[in-house]
Parts: structure tokens; C-alpha cells; sequence
């Protein structure tokens, strides 16, 4: 790689986090395409601790984490060769947390016994084992004892040994020493949802055991792998994760037992891209462009000389300051167990992802770095620093448009409160909270506040021949901002798609939940930098995108249950969803992305509240200049709503059914498609407005034209069914040409989740259906 300004001083070529997939050194193929290569490290295997006949007897594995996940019955257990206090608080923030509404106790292993560890599912946090004579996982006394396995069997079993200062983990024995990515002593292992060594078949219980070396090192590490957000506690995504000097290991169970699969194995030997007294850059994965790494270094050249003309005191750092780049978000997702395009951490290092889509390279993470080496500003409290680097960099000033609109709208927290520091709720939103750090510095950045500019490329004319894009995978690699992403769109592409939903999803507990809805921030998960991934993985193929945020119900209800009874309960659900749907509508403006919809199937809000809905209208356009949509449910809600007019697109998601009867005809299935069009029809005539079908699909099961969108219960895989149904759909379409577009229901991720559904869901991946819907999106 050469560079393209002068101050830097370059040094060597490309350094080297590399991504390892397998244990045998030999290369494998995944069924999505990934490819596996080797590290000798690890054992080849790693073998379940229950013996075979024994495995039999347990349930199976995902239904015992399930029931585990739901259980209140886990007890945190602390277990250090001295006290700590700290630990101590932690711990019991923690508790007071109450992750998943579970009643947590904290106990000592030195006041507790071997039976009282078996008895409940069981976090402990230790640097060593409870006072046993000659303890090690497994223990495998209570599973086997009818039948003890000899010592060359043991010897293959996965072997974790902890002491203070020492861990022996597969075989491998790592000793304390310093990892740099955290600023703390290492290593450290977290291990999910493995069986409780001290439980019985008869009374099954799991276990997380937290290992470091020290107190003072777990309160760091736990810091730093959970911040506030202790729900992480219960929604693991690895079996374990542990923690090196010079590497991340990331293992997964096989799907039915405790045996690990393959590791996932993050190494580093970074050598430095380039150096000036200001900054000393690194490659965080080797496959970063010139293009990209050029375009950031100039920015980080340039900036010491804008800042100086906002801060004429400042002077060069007494170091470096060291920024990591990485080629995309799965690489900073895996690495730091963060998903983000611009990260300062505690250490006060930079982490950039550039790529050719990002924005990461023009953040106010390297300002905020810069002025925090800068001692005039230690008087300042952090949002008001991060305000002053926002102000300063191309991202907050392009962000400035917004604080007029979001300001009038209610949805800043006043400035005097920002400026205290106040603790902000782990579920506000990332824009809202940038926006209310750069109104400290209003002033200087109100030559960019001048409301909503749509500079993006507007919706082409014609037919929007659209998919759903499914959030499919939690791994981080093979959700919407992994590296499966490519190769699913590009077999999405032989259907001839011009168009794609993105969908990332929030939670509630209930209908009448009145909590926050918050924005999905997790690593793995529909974060915002995830999935705009798959936004921009869209737009470089040409498509548009429709940003459609959903929120999925817990009780196995669905936002059409969605309901309030009283008007301040009303009132409250309307701000708090306010809050949470127009985050996506700045998302989507800043970004150019085409479409947004403000809203699914919530039937008792469209139906009851439409005022309130015509509020949200008005303000979402104030912060969103793209074709704004609803997608209503089919029927009832979509038939009744007062006020599509209010909108550019009537969106229906038609899960109509065709027909009543096993064996219809194909004329009979078109006379059912024939229906309901004809009332989705009036609809738009009586409002003025194009419709699109922002849902439609069908299962691939016997009698899927009976009701399209219910479960399988039962039904058998039925591929030419499904076919039929899309065969009479187009063949309608076609015929009465008055919808606009239409977005399938769906298409993953990761083309392996095909292989791990079968045959009866939705997704037309590689049926025959999928040959209906591309001659019809010729």
C-alpha cells in the first residue's frame, strides 16, 4: 500500500488480524460459502463430557437452554481467593438489574455446598474453584457414576481448570498477561449455558462460569463485555468467548449437544500502516482497500489543523494516538465484541471501519480521542466533549440538519441536563443523543441547521419488484452486516429484484408494555451499523430500500394486539414509540435510503388513534424526505384506516387467503387473488395514492393458499404448493396491473439457514417458486 499525503510516515505493509474457521489446518467449505481455514492450535474435536447413552437420557440441548433462558431460578455465584468489593457492586448491579425480569441472589462458594451448587442454574464468577478436593470440569462423578469413564477417555473430554492467575482451557494453559484491547490483565473465558457439573440428570441444571485471574480484572472485563447492558447475560450467542494477549476465540455448540464446533479464532500481530506525532495507524484486517485507507488518512491528517482553529491552544498528544481500521462491521463486531463504524474505547484507542459505503472515516471518534489526550478540555464533561467533536467533523455537521425538527418535535433531553452528564437509559437512542451533544454547541454548527435536504436518489418509476431481506443469523458473520450478506444477495439477484425491505426489529413485552422501545444495539444483532451493511449492500447493486422497522411481541403476541386503556397509557406508548421509530427516520434520511415505513400491522393504533398517527405523519416528514409508507394487515386495518391519504404509498401486507379447499383449481386460486385485489383497489382510489404489497408470501406447505400466514402446525412440506400460489399471484398481477410493488416475504441472510429450516417456511430459496417470481420480475 503506498500513501498519498506526505506527513505521514509510513512504515510496513499490511498487518494482520486474520479470521481462522477450523482446527485442522485444512480448508473447508461451509454450506454458505464461507471458507474454514486451519489453525494447529486446537484440538480437531472436542467431545461431549455426557457419554452417549447418557445423552440420551437428557432432553434435547436448545430446549434445556430454552427453558433455562426462562427460568428465575439462577443464583450469581462469587468465587475469588480474596474479597473484592467492587466485584461485589458489580455484581449486585447486576442483580438489581433483573436481566429478563429474573430474581437473581448473590452468594459466596465459601458459604455454600456442593449440593446448594446443583440445585439452581449457576453463574460463577471466580478465579477459582469452590473449596473441593480436586476439582476441574467437567466433574463428571454425579453424571457417571454407574458407568466411570477410564483415564484415556477423560482425556478427550473439554477440560477447564482455573486457579488464580492461570487457566487451562482445551488442553491450553494461559498464563496472566496484559490485552492491550482492553487495557486489563487477561485471559478471560466466559462459558454459556454449559451443564452445571454439580447438577443430576434427575435435577438438570446450566451454568456460565466467568473466569479472570483477578477481581480487579473481572470488574474490568465485565465492564467492557456487558457495559450496562446485562441482558447479555441470558442472550449468550457463544458457548464461550475467551479473551488473549494476541487473540479472541469464539466457539459454538453443535445444534443438539454440548460437544463445541470449530472456533472462530481472532488473531492479532499488528504491524503499524503508517505514523505522525498525531496518530499511529494499524490494520485491524488485511483486506482493507487503498482507496478506503487513503481517504481516511487524509481526514486524519487534516484534522489537527481544523481543530487548532477552534482550539488554538491545542498541541500534538505527548504519544500517538493509536487507530485501528477494519474492512467492514463484521470485523469490528467480531474483534471487539462491539458493532459500530467509529469506537473510542476506554483506552482511548480509535476504531474505524472504512470501507467504500461507511461513514466511519469522517466520525467525531478521532476529534473526541484528540481533545481527550488535550488537557484545556478536562474541565469538560463528556457529552459536552463528544459535542465539540461532533461539531467539528463532517458527521455531526451533516447530522446538525436534523436538530431544528428534532428539537421542535420534543425528542432532546434540555441542554443543561445533557451538559451534567446525567446517566442516560441503556436504551436511548444513539441519533438522539448525538443530536443533543452537538445542541451544546449549537452555535457553531447552526450554519448546517437548515432542516432536512433529500439530495438522494429517488424511487425509479415502474414496478417495485421487491424482497424482505431476513435478519436470519445472531453470529455477527451471517447477520445483516456479516459476509454471507454478499453471496445471499447476489443469488437473490437471479430473481431480478430491484428492490429490498430491511428489517430490524425491537421488543416488547406485552400489548400494554408502556417501557421504552429500544434500539437493537447488540453485536449479531439489527443494529443500526449492521443494518445499514445491508442497505448499502443494496444500493452498490443498483437496488432501492425500504427501511421497515418492526417490533416483535413476547406471549407469542403480535403488534396487532398492540392496545392501551386509558389515554395516558395511550399517550405514553405514542411518545415512546415516537422516540424509537423516528431514530430510523434520521437513519434513513442521512443515509439515502428511499423509503421508510413508519409502522406494521399495529391495528388497534391505526383503527383507534388516528389523530395521533397523523401527529407522527407530520413530524417523521420533517426529519425523512424520502416516499413514506404503513404496512397494514390485510383486512381489517387495511380496509378501515382513515387516513392513507396521509401517506406517498398505500402498503398492505395481503396474507389473504385464496381458498378454502384442498385441492382448488388454478382459476379458483386466481378468482381468490382477484378478490381482495379488487378491495385493496378502492382503497387507493378512494385515497389518490399507489398501493405496493409491502408483505406477501407463502409457505411451502400443503393447503399454504388457506391461510398463508399461520404456522406449519403439522402440515407437510409441500414445494409445488407454494408454487401454485405465486403462479395464480403474478399471473392476477399481471392481468390487472394496479399494484406498484411488491416485497415477497423472505429471503435470509445466510443461505445456510435454508438448510437448517427445511422445506416449510416461507423463503422461495431455491424452489420452484422462486422460478414464478422471476419471470414475473422480468
Amino acid at each position: 500500500m503506498k500513501l498519498a499525503i506526505s506527513p505521514w510516515i509510513p512504515l510496513s505493509a499490511f498487518a494482520f488480524f486474520f479470521f481462522v474457521y477450523s482446527s485442522t489446518g485444512k480448508e473447508t467449505s461451509e454450506p454458505d460459502g464461507r471458507s474454514r481455514q486451519g489453525d494447529d492450535s486446537w484440538p480437531a474435536e472436542v467431545q461431549n463430557y455426557f457419554g452417549e447413552e447418557l445423552q440420551s437420557l437428557l432432553p434435547n440441548r436448545n430446549e434445556i437452554r430454552r427453558t433455562a433462558m426462562r427460568s428465575g431460578d439462577w443464583q450469581v455465584v462469587l468465587c475469588f481467593d480474596r474479597p473484592s468489593p467492587i466485584l461485589d457492586s458489580l455484581m449486585q448491579e447486576l442483580i438489581d438489574a433483573k436481566p429478563f425480569d429474573k430474581e437473581l441472589k448473590l452468594v459466596h462458594c465459601d458459604t455454600i455446598s456442593t449440593d446448594q451448587l446443583g440445585l439452581e442454574h449457576t453463574i460463577l464468577v471466580a478465579n477459582q474453584w469452590p473449596d473441593f478436593d480436586s476439582f476441574r470440569l467437567p466433574q463428571v462423578g454425579h453424571h457417571m457414576a454407574s458407568d466411570q469413564p477410564t483415564g484415556a477417555e477423560l482425556s478427550a473430554l473439554p477440560v477447564v481448570d482455573i486457579s488464580p492467575g492461570k487457566l487451562v482451557f482445551q488442553e491450553q494453559q494461559y498464563a496472566s498477561s496484559r490485552i492491550e484491547r482492553i487495557g486489563t490483565q487477561g485471559p478471560f473465558l466466559t462459558l454459556n449455558y454449559y451443564p452445571n457439573p454439580w447438577s443430576t440428570i434427575e435435577d438438570f441444571r446450566l451454568m456460565h462460569l466467568w473466569y479472570a485471574p483477578d477481581s480487579d480484572c473481572m470488574a474490568q472485563q465485565l465492564d467492557y463485555y456487558f457495559g450496562n447492558n446485562f441482558v447479555n447475560t441470558f442472550w449468550a450467542q457463544w458457548a464461550y468467548q475467551l479473551e488473549t494477549t494476541d487473540a479472541r476465540y469464539l466457539g459454538r455448540y453443535q445444534d443438539t449437544s454440548w460437544t463445541f464446533d470449530e472456533p472462530l479464532v481472532l488473531k492479532q500481530e499488528g504491524e503499524i500502516l503508517a505514523q505522525n506525532r498525531y496518530w499511529k495507524i494499524e490494520a485491524a484486517s488485511a483486506d482493507l482497500s487503498d482507496q478506503a485507507f487513503n481517504r481516511a488518512a487524509a481526514y486524519l491528517d487534516a484534522l489537527p489543523s481544523k481543530i487548532e482553529q477552534a482550539l488554538p491552544e491545542l498541541s500534538a498528544p505527548d504519544e500517538p494516538i493509536d487507530v485501528k481500521l477494519y474492512a467492514s462491521v463484521e470485523r469490528i463486531g467480531l474483534q471487539l465484541g462491539e458493532m459500530d463504524t467509529a469506537i473510542v474505547d476506554q483506552a482511548g484507542m480509535v476504531h474505524l471501519v472504512i470501507n467504500e459505503q461507511t461513514f466511519g472515516e469522517r466520525s467525531a471518534a478521532p476529534i473526541y480521542a484528540l481533545l481527550n489526550r488535550h488537557e484545556p478540555s478536562a474541565n469538560w464533561g463528556e457529552n459536552e466533549q463528544w459535542g465539540r467533536a461532533l461539531s467539528l467533523s463532517p458527521e455531526g455537521q451533516r447530522l446538525a440538519r436534523y436538530l431544528p425538527a428534532a428539537q421542535n418535535i420534543g425528542l432532546l433531553r434540555p441542554s443543561e441536563e445533557v451538559r451534567a452528564d446525567r446517566a442516560v437509559p441503556e436504551e436511548r437512542s444513539a441519533i438522539f443523543l448525538s443530536l443533543e451533544q452537538l445542541a451544546l454547541f449549537e452555535g457553531d454548527v447552526s450554519g448546517q441547521s437548515r432542516g432536512v435536504v433529500s439530495s438522494r436518489r429517488q424511487i425509479e418509476d415502474g414496478f417495485q419488484k421487491g424482497m424482505t431481506f431476513a435478519h436470519e443469523g445472531y453470529r455477527v458473520y451471517n447477520g445483516y452486516g456479516g459476509s454471507t450478506v454478499d453471496p445471499s444477495l447476489d443469488s437473490l439477484s437471479k430473481l431480478r429484484v430491484n428492490s429490498l425491505a430491511i428489517v430490524p426489529y425491537s421488543f416488547m413485552r406485552d400489548p400494554r408494555d408502556l417501557g421504552t422501545i429500544p434500539v437493537a444495539d447488540f453485536p449479531g444483532g439489527e443494529n443500526d451499523a449492521a443494518t445499514l451493511a445491508s442497505a448499502k449492500a443494496a444500493h452498490r447493486r443498483g437496488w432501492s430500500v425500504m427501511l421497515k422497522p418492526q417490533i416483535w411481541l413476547g406471549g407469542g403476541s403480535w403488534p396487532g394486539d398492540i392496545i392501551q386503556d386509558s389515554e395516558a397509557g395511550w399517550q405514553q406508548f405514542f411518545d415512546n414509540y415516537r422516540e424509537w421509530i423516528l431514530h430510523y427516520a434520521i437513519l434513513a434520511d442521512f443515509h439515502g435510503i428511499e423509503t421508510f415505513c413508519l409502522g406494521t400491522e399495529m391495528r388497534h393504533t391505526t383503527l383507534q388513534r388516528p389523530e395521533d398517527w397523523k401527529t407522527l405523519i407530520a413530524q417523521a416528514r420533517q426529519l425523512f424526505g424520502g416516499t413514506l409508507t404503513y404496512a397494514a394487515n390485510w383486512g381489517e386495518e387495511a380496509e378501515q384506516m382513515s387516513f392513507w391519504s396521509e401517506f406517498d404509498v398505500i402498503g398492505v401486507n395481503a396474507y389473504y387467503p385464496l381458498s378454502d379447499t384442498d385441492e382448488p383449481s388454478d382459476e379458483e386460486l386466481q378468482s381468490g387473488v382477484h378478490r381482495w385485489l379488487e378491495r385493496i383497489e378502492a382503497i387507493a382510489e378512494a385515497a389518490d395514492r399507489p398501493f405496493w404489497l409491502t408483505e406477501i408470501g407463502y409457505r411451502s406447505v400443503s393447503g399454504t393458499w388457506k391461510n398463508p400466514h399461520a404456522e406449519p402446525r403439522g402440515r407437510a412440506a409441500d414445494e409445488k404448493a407454494q408454487m401454485r400460489a405465486f403462479s395464480a399471484l403474478c399471473t392476477v398481477l399481471e392481468e390487472r396491473g394496479s399494484v406498484s410493488g411488491m416485497y415477497i416475504w423472505k429471503w435470509p441472510s445466510h443461505l445456510s439457514y435454508m438448510s437448517r429450516r427445511g422445506d416449510t417456511g416461507f423463503a422461495p430459496t431455491g424452489k420452484s417458486a422462486s422460478e414464478i417470481i422471476r419471470a414475473f420480475y422480468r
